[in-house]
């Protein structure tokens, strides 16, 4: 019950991280007349990234909770168990259990088309990223909703779809990281009915356990014009399992100033919005 409940509240943590950071703008995509959210009109401000760009938000709004509300448990853990293994995953052809994800495998394969599938469906720009690197090969999903205001600026949410173990064995890798990929599932399906000013990048990786290859590898491709374009990231990792069960929820921040301000921001966001967690900022894993 501790995973089901600690995996739930953080895909409510990634909805309010969005709504409040993502923009000044934000619209119901599904109304006839536009609805949209001003923060400068907003109470209180923390400054997250840099001095020069201020997170502003404000009362919660009705918008907010109609983003939480959406959230639904049983659809994120039923990604969960086709993600590990409980259920199997199956398309138009076949039916496939997945025993394990290591990078390269067929089971990662497949649950890379299973969540291409799922992102594809709720209109976002879905593409795969190739990458090669210390002799490993796979692919990156990547998912894109275009911002309506200021589109050159990006937010990233990363978690990646590998696993430990090999092809030989069953390896769940629930919590490592298929707790971090469902509720970015999840977060997805909530905002896909809404529109942001900044552009959100949805990103999957994989090689994350052989030294965040694919991440790594993506990054190296892209060039000081772009890098620059990307505003915040959030990476999703290992959030399902809360070993000592003392409800804390740890924001790392590796003791880098921006990601320490980006981190302080989350949590002034849970604690101005009562969200059920108790946010704890901390430099890194012991």
């Amino acid at each position: 019950m501790m995973y089901r409940r600690r995996l739930v509240r953080f895909v409510v943590l990634c909805g309010l991280l969005l709504l409040t950071v993502v923009g000044a703008n934000l619209a119901c995509a599904n109304s006839p007349e536009a609805q949209v959210i001003d923060t400068e009109a907003a109470s209180s401000t923390v400054t997250p990234y840099s001095t020069n760009a201020p997170l502003v938000y404000g009362k919660p709004s009705d918008i907010v909770w109609e983003a939480l509300a959406s959230i639904n448990r049983d659809r994120a853990l039923t990604d969960l168990r086709r993600v590990t293994g409980g259920e199997p995953i199956c398309g138009s052809s076949d039916c496939y259990t997945v025993t394990n994800r290591p990078t390269g495998s067929e089971g990662l394969g497949r649950v890379k088309a299973y969540v291409e599938t799922q992102l594809a469906d709720l209109g976002y720009s879905v593409v795969r990223n190739n990458w090669s690197a210390e002799g490993y090969s796979d692919q990156n999903v990547i998912a894109t909703k275009l911002g309506s205001v200021l589109p050159d600026e990006q937010i990233y949410l990363v978690a990646h779809l590998d696993g430990a173990g090999n092809t030989g064995g069953i390896y769940p890798a629930a919590d490592d990281d298929a707790s971090g990929a469902v509720d970015l599932i999840e977060t997805a399906r909530i905002l896909s009915g809404y529109t942001f000013s900044r552009t959100l990048v949805l990103f999957f990786s994989t090689g994350e356990e052989q030294g965040s290859l694919g991440v790594n590898s993506y990054l190296s491709k892209l060039s000081a014009a772009e890098i620059s374009k990307i505003k915040y990231v959030v990476d999703l990792d290992m959030i399902g399992y809360d070993a000592n069960a003392d409800g804390v929820m740890q924001l790392f921040h590796g003791d880098h100033a921006p990601s320490k301000a980006l981190a302080t921001s989350f949590k002034d966001i849970i604690l101005h919005y009562g969200v059920n967690l108790v946010p704890d900022v901390t430099v890194g894993c012991a």
